[in-house]
Order: structure tokens, then C-alpha cells, then sequence
């Protein structure tokens, strides 16, 4: 270890702390800015800068006057004493810190927030409470003392013992070594990380190995999966199964007012947590013996004496974490509840509650962790317009007690497809059994592929989305939602004024969350219509539509259907003075054009979606394909076809800005958009050498100067531009 002399500008090197004649101090502090670094005081030092120089930084010109006044030669800083541009020097002092902070004759605790007058309050709002290094920097050293900003001190850990606990949870008899910290639950002791942060997440982890008794490898860029591995890691060398029992507790109320969610996959559903926050509520965990576990489990339900083992040791595999623990079964074997070796404040048993894995080996059953409710309704408060991300709320423990038995019945039922019922005449019983439990997410090469796993609830309409049709010298000439209403479809109308062609697009939703989408195309003559609508025009099953470049994808199911039929209507002529499309007759007239386009009921037929519920046989569109035709999640890779050879529009849609809702991309092509293309551009003057694109494409660069997420967004609480 380097320490820095308090005497004069020099770094000198130690094999250990055992090694430092007289002891040394050490500095506790938050890290401000930028710090000055073990590079940058070689560097003063090769320029023969003095201690008192003040290119040294007032933190360790001070730190180091007060210990030179305290008797003091050497001071370990970890900004300035620890060469991090060495990874193994970096990785050693890691792993060694919890030790060096330990063997420290005295740490001086710096709190560059406080004043001279302590006031409690005011110690315990100090930014050094908030960090995850600062807390092995309190419990390890043997003698602490406080100083404030101008480095008077406050007074010591053991003196201010009590303040300490009430400020970070921290039992006093540890902080004045009364208590070994071995001795403490793992739970309790993550509850004290659990509102502490750090800059990096690697940190949680390793900031943590200290008072785990931990020594591992420090893999900068693993992200959170280094507290993974230190769960492992105290699973191998601890029994407490406290380790276990974080996350929500369960309660008769969650059944009543949350729906279950039956193959979620969140984070807390395995059996590690993915950081220390989810220990905010275990502090009062403690360990008991299994013989105890069973014994408090046997009073609610029936436990042989044949199945009243447990095995405290745990093994992690490849198939998940292998146990052996007692299992309370009610009325189902989907969700059931493991007894853990472990009690509440209250003295009662804690249970896990497993949902067994469809896919397991049966004579290899793994499982899952808790039971998932959805949990992200739009809030009363929130501005209409605003895409609300419907989460899974986790409920993973159960105090075993008989009144919270019943739970595992509702659950059992509701999966099955039978309404719950809470209700106190049903029969449990428990039984000993080996087990796998998934103890952590699946590596997924692509962090967005896990979002994936749920369908998006809303859409979301770029500003960019009237390029590309501009191109062909289509207007969007509507964006609105019918009657105002959130509920009822997204309609956006394409016009194009010199051909008074047009095409719509509608967005939708079924009440079972399936997102829809359809698009009706309105040529301008009614030769046009009755060739692109006839049902010779229409692909059989099973053959996909083919456009120009080939490269359509096939229907989604096989249905005879490319898009929605168009039936010629039966209206009256046009009021004087109105505005009215192109509308045909029956005797193939048609009124004037005008100046644009408007709607109207007989103009666009799109497929009548069922938009209260889908129960019994499912609904038909105008043109007889099937409601779940136009389910996005039933288009390959999102995406497809409607129209024909002359006309056709490829929809696509993507998930952005967030993974909960649905950007809109669209495409034209086929025979006559190509001529509308090519007619537009030598319009415009763009046509260069006689040539154009076959398959022309939204570029985003040419949209707005605004490249950020600008559009519209539309959800279950509506819609609103985006600012």
C-alpha cells in the first residue's frame, strides 16, 4: 500500500499495514469534482513542490496537518495513495480496503458540509451518510472521529454512537464493537447499503465486500451483475437465508385491487436481488435454525415429520440454485411458498413464494420468484396525452400464518382462469423437496431484447412521418382521434391534390391491450377502384402481395385479405357550398373536386374493430379477415402490406421512443406511386439524369431540424404533441 508522508510531499510504499512503524491515519471523505490523483502527486513531486505548496489540494494539505499534529507520520488518502491506472493494483486495494481502514490507528472522518456546532440534524443531512464506500469506512476502523468543514472535530463514532444508529440504521453496539458485524443478518446489513449510492454500480458490490468477509475479482463494465456475483459469493460462505427474503411482502389487499400477470420475468422474480435498495425493508430479518423454520410453518399447515427437513446448503448451477427446502402447497402446485430459515420482527416464519417454470424437467423442477401484478395504470394526475409505462409489481414474501395461507389458493385459481376467492376453507400441506430456483435474468446479448417481452400499449407518430409521402406529393391533411375520445382510434389522411388520390391510416386498440392498425386506399377514379378492390385483386391464402422490388412480406396468418374492401356508397348529391370529395356514383360520376379532402362514412371503409372486448368468435372486418389480422404482434418482424401492385403501403413499426409504445413508420410503392415519385421530382427539379429511387424511405435527416423524440404520442390517456 502507498501512504503519503504528513511531513512532506512523498509516497512511499508498504507491503501491508502491518509494516507501517507507529501506525498511520487514514482520511474518510465524499469525493468532490475532480480529486487530485496518485499521477498528479507524482507528478508535484517530481517538481520538487513543497507539502504547503498550494498546487496541492486544501483536502490533503489539511488532512495532513492534522495528523502530523496528532502524532501521526503516514495518512492513507484512497484519492491520491491508490494507482488506478493499475487494474491489479486497483483490483488489490478493493479487496483490501475494508482491512486497511481497520488497522488505521485513528480515521478522520471529513464532512466538508458541516459546521463547527454540531447540531444533529445537520450531521445527519452530511452528503458522507448518502455514499456506499462511506459505510465500511464507519465500521471498520476502531477509533473514528468527525471533523467538519473548517476541520474542527465533531466528536467520535462511539461517542455518537446512538445519533449514528437513528441516522443510518446501524446497530450502536457494532459501531462500538460491542457486536461483532459477522454476527449480524445479511439482510440487516444490506439494509444499511440499501439508500446509500454510488457513482459506478460496480460499487454496490464492491463497497460491500468488506463487511461480507468478501474477496472477489473487480470487473469494471459488468454492470450490476458484480452484486450478483456477491450474493454467490456470500451464499457459499453464509447459511442465512435472509439473503433471500428482500423485495414486497405479500398482503389479502394485493389480490383485491392488482392483476396477476402470469409470465413476467422481472428482476424480481429470481432469486438474487439486482441491487442493495431492494434491502430497504429487511432490516428486521433475522436467521433462525431450520428445525425453528419448520416448526413455525407446521403450525399452519400439515408437515409430516417425514417431510420436516431441511438442508441449509445451497449450490449455484448452470439449471439455477440448487436447495432442498420445505414446500407449502394449497389448492394448486403452479405457485407455491418455501419455508426459508429465517423470521420477521413479529416471530413469525417467512416464506418465498415460487411459480413453478412451465418448461422445467419435471423430475428437475425449477422456479421462479414471486408472483407479478401490473402496476402501471395512467395516474389521475398525469397530463392527458402522456405514455404511462405499465410495470410489474413483485410481491415475493409471505409471513406464514394462517390467515395469509388462503393467498396461494387465489393465486393457484386466477391462473387457472377461476375468479379467486379469499377464503379460510382450504387444505395445505407441506412436503420436503429438492428444487431450482432461476436465481438471475438470462444473458441476452442486446439489452433491448428483454424489453420485448411485453407488448407496447401505446403508438407514437413522429414528426418525420410526412416526409417520405411528401415526396410522392401526398399532404397529411388529418392527425386526430374520432369524437375526442382516447379510447377510439388514431386517423391520419394523406392527400394528394393534384391526382386526388388519398390514403388513411388508423391506430387502435382491443380492450385484451393488442395494438391494431389497418390502412384504407381511396384511387381517384372509379375504373381505378373497382380494379385495385375486386376480389380477383386480392391474394389468395398463403401468397404473399408482391410489389415492385419483391420484397413484401406475407400476410400474417393466411387470409384472403390485402386491404379492406372498398363498397361504393349510396348518398345524396352535396349541399351548395360544401366541401366533398371526389365521391362516385353509382352511375360513374362524380362531383367536382374541390379544394380538399374531407371525411366522410362512405369514403374511407376500414375494418370495424371491436373495440370493447373480443369474447366469443372473432371479429370480422368489411373485407371477412379476422380482427387479430391487423394485431401488430401477429405481423412478421412488424411489418405489412396493404394494397396492390399499383398502390401499395407498407407499414412498420418499431419500438421507440421507449419500449411501451409503437413508432410509426410507413413506405409507399408500386406502379402508380412510382409515377406520382417520378412526376414530383421532375416537378421539383430533383430528378437528376433521369433516374429515381424504386424504393424511396423516410430519412430522418430530412424531417425536422428537431431530431430529438418530437411526435405524437397516443395511449390509453390520449394523445398530445410532444414539445
Amino acid at each position: 500500500m502507498w501512504l503519503l508522508s504528513t511531513a512532506e510531499l512523498k509516497l512511499e510504499y508498504f507491503s501491508g499495514p502491518e509494516a507501517v512503524p507507529d501506525g498511520y491515519a487514514a482520511l474518510s471523505h465524499v469525493w468532490i469534482g475532480e480529486e487530485q490523483s496518485f499521477q498528479d502527486i507524482q507528478r508535484l513531486i517530481a517538481r520538487g513542490v513543497s507539502l504547503e505548496d498550494k498546487r496541492v489540494s486544501d483536502k490533503i494539505r489539511s488532512a495532513c496537518r492534522v495528523a502530523r499534529e496528532n502524532g501521526f507520520k503516514w495518512i492513507w488518502i484512497d484519492t491520491c495513495c491508490i494507482d488506478k491506472m493499475s487494474s491489479a493494483e486497483l483490483s488489490e486495494a478493493i479487496n483490501s480496503m475494508f482491512r486497511w481502514y481497520a488497522l488505521a490507528s485513528i480515521c478522520y472522518a471529513y464532512l466538508h458540509d458541516v459546521s463547527a456546532t454540531y447540531r444533529r440534524d445537520i450531521f445527519g443531512s452530511s452528503q458522507w451518510f448518502t455514499r456506499g464506500w462511506t459505510l465500511q469506512e464507519l465500521i471498520a476502523p476502531r477509533f473514528l472521529l468527525f471533523m467538519s468543514s473548517d476541520w474542527t472535530p465533531l466528536g467520535t463514532k462511539a461517542l455518537l454512537a446512538e445519533d449514528i444508529q437513528g441516522i443510518t440504521g446501524i446497530d450502536a453496539e457494532v459501531l462500538t464493537f460491542s457486536r461483532d458485524v459477522m454476527a449480524v443478518s445479511v439482510a440487516r446489513r444490506m439494509s444499511w447499503a440499501s439508500r446509500r449510492r454510488t457513482t459506478r454500480p460496480e460499487d454496490e458490490a464492491y463497497c460491500l465486500m468488506g463487511i461480507f468477509g468478501i474477496n472477489m475479482a473487480t470487473l469494471y463494465g459488468e454492470g450490476r451483475e458484480a452484486f450478483r456475483r456477491l450474493q454467490e459469493e456470500i451464499m457459499k460462505s453464509s447459511s442465512d437465508q435472509s439473503l433471500f427474503a428482500w423485495g414486497e411482502t405479500f398482503g389479502p389487499e394485493v389480490m383485491a385491487h392488482a392483476a396477476l400477470v402470469r409470465d413476467a420475468q422481472e428482476a424480481a422474480n429470481f432469486l438474487f436481488a439486482p441491487s442493495p435498495a431492494e434491502f430497504r425493508n429487511a432490516a428486521d430479518i433475522s436467521p433462525i435454525s431450520p428445525g425453528k423454520a419448520v416448526k413455525l410453518a407446521s403450525a399452519c399447515c400439515s408437515i409430516p415429520p417425514s417431510e420436516a427437513r431441511m438442508a441449509r446448503e445451497m449450490a449455484v448451477t448452470s439449471y439455477g440454485v440448487r436447495c432442498h427446502l420445505v414446500l407449502v402447497n394449497v389448492e394448486g402446485e403452479l405457485y407455491r411458498l418455501a419455508v426459508l430459515a429465517c423470521q420477521d420482527s413479529s416471530g413469525h416464519g417467512v416464506g418465498l413464494v415460487l411459480r413453478l417454470r412451465q418448461s422445467s424437467d419435471e423430475s428437475l423442477p425449477q422456479y421462479y420468484v414471486g408472483a407479478s401484478f401490473s402496476d402501471g395504470l395512467p395516474s389521475p394526475r398525469s397530463p392527458a396525452g402522456v405514455l404511462e409505462r405499465r410495470k410489474h409489481r413483485v410481491h415475493r414474501l409471505m409471513t406464514i400464518q394462517p390467515d395469509m395461507l388462503p393467498i396461494l389458493s387465489m393465486l393457484n385459481q386466477v391462473h387457472a382462469g377461476r375468479p379467486g376467492h379469499l377464503s379460510r376453507a382450504f387444505s395445505a400441506s407441506g412436503e420436503s423437496r429438492e428444487m431450482y430456483i432461476m436465481h438471475r435474468p438470462p444473458h441476452i446479448a442486446h439489452p433491448w431484447m428483454r424489453l420485448y417481452a411485453s407488448e407496447p400499449k401505446g403508438f407514437f407518430v413522429p414528426d418525420w412521418i410526412e416526409v417520405a409521402p411528401s415526396r410522392y406529393g401526398f399532404q397529411c391533411t388529418r392527425k386526430h382521434r374520432f369524437s375526442g375520445n382516447p379510447n377510439e382510434p388514431l386517423l391520419l389522411t394523406f392527400w394528394h391534390p393534384k391526382r386526388n388520390e388519398s390514403f388513411e391510416i388508423k391506430l387502435g386498440r382491443c380492450a385484451s391491450i393488442p395494438l391494431w392498425a389497418t390502412v384504407a386506399i381511396l384511387p381517384a377514379s372509379i375504373g381505378h377502384r373497382y380494379a385495385a378492390y375486386t376480389s380477383a385483386r386480392h391474394p389468395v391464402a398463403g401468397v404473399p402481395v408482391k410489389v415492385p422490388d419483391g420484397t413484401a412480406p406475407p400476410p400474417p396468418n393466411p387470409l384472403p385479405f390485402s386491404s379492406p374492401q372498398f363498397i361504393l356508397p349510396l348518398q345524396p348529391p352535396p349541399p351548395s357550398g360544401s366541401l366533398q370529395f371526389r365521391t362516385p356514383q353509382l352511375d360513374g360520376s362524380v362531383y367536382p373536386p374541390a379544394a380538399g379532402p374531407t371525411k366522410g362514412s362512405a369514403a374511407f371503409l376500414t375494418p370495424q374493430v371491436n373495440m370493447t372486448g373480443m369474447t366469443g368468435s372473432p371479429q370480422l372486418a368489411p373485407s371477412g379477415a379476422p380482427c387479430s389480422t391487423y394485431h401488430i404482434s401477429t405481423w412478421k418482424n412488424a411489418s405489412y402490406c396493404f394494397g396492390d401492385h399499383d398502390r401499395t403501403i407498407q407499414l412498420t413499426f418499431t419500438r421507440w421512443p421507449s419500449a411501451d409504445s409503437y413508432c410509426l413508420e410507413f413506405q409507399l410503392r408500386g406502379r402508380v406511386y412510382e409515377q406520382m415519385l417520378l412526376e414530383n421530382q421532375r416537378r421539383d427539379g430533383t430528378l437528376a439524369n433521369g433516374g429515381y429511387s424504386q424504393n424511396p424511405s423516410v430519412n430522418v435527416t430530412d424531417a425536422s431540424t428537431d431530431s430529438s423524440k418530437r411526435g405524437l404520442r397516443w395511449s390509453l390517456a390520449g394523445m398530445q404533441e410532444l414539445s
